[in-house]
């Protein structure tokens, strides 16, 4: 029998096996996988007192619009069951009064006259963005030019939400498999 391996603290054994298996990996800082009813409740409160939608949501707390909506819905009618250590913090992170405050809290234009920008490069015209934002086609353009220093945190989020709605699934270069990258997280 060796000691050393097998008799490491976080190390599991495999019987019959003379060789100690690795504990296992959880991303630094997150445990594990929670169940998600609590989660569940938590966005569906949020969603309720603040009246966003599940894109804006998805948008504020840097999750997929895809979870926020399992989360709701379920999956083929049965709820899901665990939600991953991050996006169960991201969500949770997120307060009542955060959501409320977002059609009234004003950020800087920066990010949104980018996303504005890409999304003009994609073919979306200003009427367009001006009836996704709650702009006037003049904002719109001022937003583009750079001549609006600041615009509503609401603004900011529903650009973000259609800049990912537009690009989609993102592959990886290289991977072949069609793993997803968070968009929320470049933005």
């Amino acid at each position: 029998m060796t000691v050393g391996l097998l008799d490491a603290p976080g190390s599991q054994t495999s019987p019959g096996w003379d060789v100690a298996l690795p504990a296992p990996r959880y991303r630094k800082g997150y445990g594990r996988w929670p169940d998600s009813a609590p989660f569940r409740a938590h966005v569906m409160h949020l969603m309720a007192a603040s009246g966003l939608s599940a894109q804006e949501l998805a948008a504020l707390t840097r999750v997929s619009v895809r979870l926020i909506r399992r989360l709701i819905g379920g999956r083929d009618g049965r709820p899901m069951r665990r939600i991953d250590p991050l996006s169960a913090h991201r969500l949770i992170a997120v307060t009542t009064l955060d959501a409320s405050l977002v059609r009234s809290r004003v950020v800087p234009a920066g990010r949104a006259r980018a996303t504005t920008l890409l999304l003009q490069e994609g073919g979306r015209h200003v009427s367009s963005l001006a009836r996704l934002t709650g702009l006037s086609s003049t904002d719109v353009l001022r937003l583009a030019d750079g001549t609006l220093s600041m615009v509503p945190q609401l603004v900011d989020l529903r650009l973000g939400a259609a800049l990912i709605d537009s690009t989609g699934p993102v592959d990886r270069v290289g991977s072949g498999e069609g793993h997803r990258i968070e968009m929320a997280d470049a933005a």
